[in-house]
């Protein structure tokens, strides 16, 4: 669990101090990858742009400087006592924290539709690794498909393309071979045409 605490410092027209209190359960630091996934050697932890981050409106206390100080020792105690990843702000300045506010009931709305969205796409990656099965009348029995749309010949049997070559995406040999073999071909100025695609 993580957040970040946004404390919004204005001075009243009697001359007092209003703090208004912003939650963000979004933040999450992170640090730089290479191109493999793995974390880059001697960097510190990078922090989202709070700007770009969703807010809901806590509430607003009035008072002197000790409302402040009092709020940021609070705020800075609780998040050095959660453990992992929370950050406490206090600025006196923030154009954009109106346009990046949301109403609690807004933010439970857009929650279950970032989950379902997850779901969504979880289960296109399900469906893209499961295995299509098709009747194939040179090998005159139900064989699993070759599911790359770029796939040659008018038969899409793994078998006769060569076996499965591609567990994740459920692609044959002759498919997995394609860009070598597009690139004979335009070297050469002429069509290859492998076993069983006829």
């Amino acid at each position: 669990m993580a957040f970040t605490f946004l404390a919004l410092n204005k001075t009243t027209s009697e001359h007092k101090r209003l703090v208004t209190l912003f939650i963000s359960e979004e933040y999450a630091a992170f640090k730089e990858t290479d191109t493999s996934g793995n974390v880059l050697p001697n960097q510190d932890w990078q922090h989202p742009v709070p700007e770009k981050l969703h807010y809901c409106k806590v509430g607003s206390l009035v008072g002197d400087e000790r409302v402040t100080h009092l709020v940021r020792a609070v705020l800075e105690l609780g998040a050095g006592e959660m453990g992992g990843h929370a950050r406490v702000m206090f600025t006196d300045r923030a154009p954009w924290i109106k346009q990046q506010t949301e109403t609690w009931e807004d933010r439970a709305t857009r929650e279950r539709e970032q989950l379902a969205e997850r779901s969504r796409q979880e289960k296109l990656k399900e469906d893209a690794k499961a295995p299509v099965y098709e009747y194939c009348s040179r090998c005159e029995e139900t064989t699993e498909s070759c599911k790359n749309p770029r796939h040659r010949g008018s038969s899409l049997c793994i078998e006769c393309g060569g076996g499965l070559a591609d567990k994740e995406r459920r692609h044959c040999l002759n498919c997995v071979d394609l860009p070598w073999r597009e690139r004979r071909e335009e070297a050469t100025g002429r069509e290859i045409v492998y076993l069983n695609e006829e």
